[in-house]
C-alpha cells in the first residue's frame, strides 16, 4: 500500500474488531471472502491488495489464538487455586476418618 491509500490507526481498529467478531462467530475460521466482506462493510476494499488482505487475516487470528489461549490460561488457574485447598481438605478429612475408624 502506498501512503495515500494507507489506513488511519482508527480504520485499522475497526477492522480488527470487526474481523474479531466474525471470526468468533464463525468459530475460529476466518476467510478470506469474510475479510473481504468486512473491508467492503467498511468502506476500504479499495485500499487493499490480495496480499495485504492475507496480512490483515494473519493479525486476525494471532490475535484470536492469543485471546484464547490467555482466556484457557485464566480458567486453568482459577480451577487450581479452588481445587488445591478443596483437596488438601480433603484429604486432610479422609486421614482422620481412616484413623479414626481403623486403629491400629
Amino acid at each position: 500500500m502506498n501512503l495515500k491509500n494507507s489506513l488511519s490507526e482508527d480504520e485499522l481498529n475497526s477492522l480488527i474488531e470487526r474481523l474479531s467478531k466474525r471470526k468468533d462467530e464463525l468459530e475460529g475460521r476466518i476467510t478470506i471472502h469474510s475479510v473481504k466482506e468486512s473491508l467492503k462493510k467498511l468502506g476500504l476494499l479499495h485500499l487493499f491488495s490480495e496480499n495485504d488482505i492475507k496480512e490483515v487475516r494473519k493479525q486476525v487470528s494471532r490475535e484470536f489464538a492469543r485471546k484464547q489461549w490467555k482466556s484457557q490460561l485464566t480458567l486453568a488457574l482459577r480451577l487450581i487455586i479452588v481445587i488445591a485447598p478443596l483437596s488438601a481438605f480433603g484429604g486432610y478429612k479422609l486421614r482422620e476418618y481412616l484413623v479414626s475408624n481403623f486403629p491400629n
